[in-house]
């Protein structure tokens, strides 16, 4: 669907045995700016997909953490399917089935049980959404847990922007019934060898802080936690009733949400050239930005918070080069 020279470039990883390259998808807006019309379209693609194979189903959509909490809540609000993330951080009392990502730098990964069990007499199906699966033994790993929690009660399937399974564990899948929804198939075999020929040699430069404007700290109601299960929808208006709410409170005329351009959900703002403006970003254009913590947004590193977000030190106070995306 997406040439992989279009879609896809591979980085080396540091301080990683585990896995020496990074799969960069430069459509998706996690590691490198992307007009977000394009983040959408791919999000929705796959969306359209996962409501196309189960029309009739009710579903729980599961967004993995870091990386894929944007793209679960981008197709819960476009499916209007319930939606929870998975964590790694502590969250009150509650139950938890817990799960590992043995791949990835921090192992354990976490659902709260306590809202499986609320959801789970009215779920067809549990859709895992990520950016990519590889082998699919993370997901493996929690479908055991929760057939052993939930015995016969609900289907499993998987929908990525990316897949690089090998044939004999896509056999695997197919086997067990998981269903597997993807938009790219690649290739692993030679990603080790391209980011071991990287040089790495590049060189570190601290952030200068001293100009700074001194951070401010305001309470925002309205917060849905994706950590708990949220309505697609409802999550998707509570999300921009928000931004509505941050707007205002800065005194933000010139931004707005982009669901006043029908694009509801994740929030992009466009950001003209300034000079000076923004340090860190050399050619101005688009930063976009990921729901994270119940709908708080953040853009995507190295660019820090939403733009404008004084705690960062290569941002300023908003002027009128902000605009709807």
């Amino acid at each position: 669907m997406y040439p992989e020279s279009e879609a896809i470039a591979i980085a080396k990883r540091e301080n990683n045995a585990k896995r020496a390259y990074l799969v960069v998808n430069k459509l998706q807006g996690k590691h490198i700016p992307v007009s977000p019309l394009r983040a959408f379209g791919m999000f929705d693609l796959l969306a359209d997909k996962v409501g196309a194979a189960y029309t009739d189903e009710r579903m729980l959509l599961v967004g993995f953490a870091e990386t894929a909490t944007a793209i679960g809540a981008r197709l819960a609000v476009k499916l209007d399917s319930h939606y929870i993330q998975t964590t790694r951080e502590t969250y009150g009392d509650v139950s938890w089935l817990l799960f590992s990502e043995t791949h990835s730098h921090a192992v354990e990964q976490k659902l709260i049980r306590d809202d499986i069990d609320a959801i789970i007499g009215r779920t067809d199906r549990i859709v895992f959404v990520e950016d990519e699966v590889t082998t699919g033994n993370t997901i493996l790993n929690i479908i055991k847990i929760l057939e052993e929690a939930y015995p016969g009660r609900v289907r499993f399937a998987v929908a990525s922007l990316l897949n690089g399974m090998p044939p004999e564990a896509e056999a695997f899948y197919h086997a067990k019934g998981i269903g597997l929804l993807y938009l790219q198939k690649t290739d692993h075999s030679g990603y080790t060898a391209i980011a071991e020929s990287y040089c790495a040699d590049g060189a570190y430069f601290p952030a200068d802080t001293a100009g700074c404007d001194p951070a401010e700290s305001y309470c925002i109601e309205g917060c849905m936690d994706a950590r708990r299960c949220v309505p697609g929808a409802a999550y998707g208006r509570a999300c921009e009733a928000m931004w509505e709410r941050i707007c205002l409170k800065n005194q933000w005329p010139s931004v707005y949400p982009a669901s006043r351009e029908r694009r509801a959900g994740t929030y992009v703002a466009d950001t003209f050239r300034r000079r000076g403006k923004y340090s860190g970003y050399r050619d101005g254009g688009v930063y976009v930005s990921r729901p994270v913590c119940g709908g708080m947004f953040r853009a995507l590193r190295p660019y820090g918070k939403m733009p404008c977000d004084n705690q960062k030190p290569h941002c300023r106070k908003p002027q009128t080069g902000l605009s709807a995306a």
